[in-house]
């Protein structure tokens, strides 16, 4: 079977041989047949009606179907290629070019087997293809093979849709719950502790007491503030700054300087964003609405 899957708004459809029913409390399909052969729309439209309960509108060639679709939207089209006027591949087209039907179910009835017909509408998008000449048996089974593959795809597009909306709920509850992280890195052990006492309520904290360890640790956790001590074993904090603004965008990553001179040399001020006194960093750092960190002034 040729087949080109398009998540449509096709109603979900549980065929039976004696008895067609709904799913959901969704009404039955309504479906369009474009056909310039009138016995073709008649044979069609009856198996549909009688068989599987579809309501049926009809068309003799492209340029009313167009008109029909507007008027009904139909969640399925039978679609013949070669009619007056405007044949199915032009009407296909047309079709397509609207957003609000460029994922309609569409099925084309054929007797054309030219490589290049077939090659375009596949790339315009058919659901299925029903072969002429069409005899009752042959048709009644591939109609109900098509409704199967419209209950199949429509069973796996809610199933999608189920894991889309709980992987949302998800992400929400995550991101709901889940702090920024900060990153701390100081030789001095009782500094980072209490600095780590005073952000932790906010943030995620992170330390090191270097800066290779704290390196790696930034890049492992991707922080979105890093806070860098001065004189730093393996690494200093000159090169860890360098670092990350070579790595991170602009404004991704907020860098603080823990220094006993709260002053900013004009080689710093390219680095670091702020100073942490290291004389005192109690009530230093607020943490506003948006989740940045703002400092006070320093005593």
């Amino acid at each position: 079977m040729l087949f080109c899957r398009y998540p449509v708004r096709v109603l979900q459809y549980l065929f039976a041989d004696k008895q067609q029913k709904t799913l959901n409390g969704f009404d039955m399909l309504r479906v369009l047949i474009v056909d310039d052969d009138e016995n073709v729309r008649l044979f069609i439209g009856r198996l549909l009606r009688k068989k599987f309960n579809c309501t049926v509108f009809d068309a003799a060639n492209g340029l009313e179907a167009l008109s029909a679709i507007r008027d009904n939207e139909p969640e399925l089209v039978f679609l013949d290629i070669t009619m007056p006027l405007m044949d199915g591949i032009e009407a296909l087209e047309a079709i397509r070019s609207e957003v609000k039907f460029k994922n309609l179910y569409v099925v084309m009835l054929t007797a054309v087997s030219d490589s290049k017909v077939v090659s375009k509408i596949n790339e315009l998008g058919v659901f299925d293809y029903i072969l002429k000449p069409l005899s009752y048996s042959n048709t009644y089974e591939r109609l109900k093979e098509i409704f199967e593959e419209i209950k199949k795809e429509q069973r796996e597009r809610e199933r999608l849709k189920r894991e889309r909306e709980a992987f949302i709920v998800k992400k929400m509850n995550t991101a709901e719950n889940t702090k920024d992280k900060i990153l701390i890195v100081d030789r001095d052990r009782e500094f980072r502790s209490m600095l780590k006492a005073e952000m932790e309520k906010s943030y995620t904290v992170l330390e090191s007491n270097n800066g290779a360890d704290g390196l790696k640790i930034f890049f492992e956790e991707m922080p979105k503030i890093v806070c860098l001590g001065e004189n730093l074993p393996l690494l200093k904090a000159k090169l860890f700054a360098q670092k990350i603004r070579s790595v991170s965008n602009n404004g991704d990553v907020t860098i603080f300087a823990i220094k006993e001179d709260t002053v900013l040399t004009e080689e710093e001020k390219n680095l670091y964003d702020l100073v942490i006194p290291k004389n005192g960093s109690s009530g230093f750092f607020k943490t506003p609405n948006n989740g940045s960190p703002e400092t006070g002034d320093p005593e």
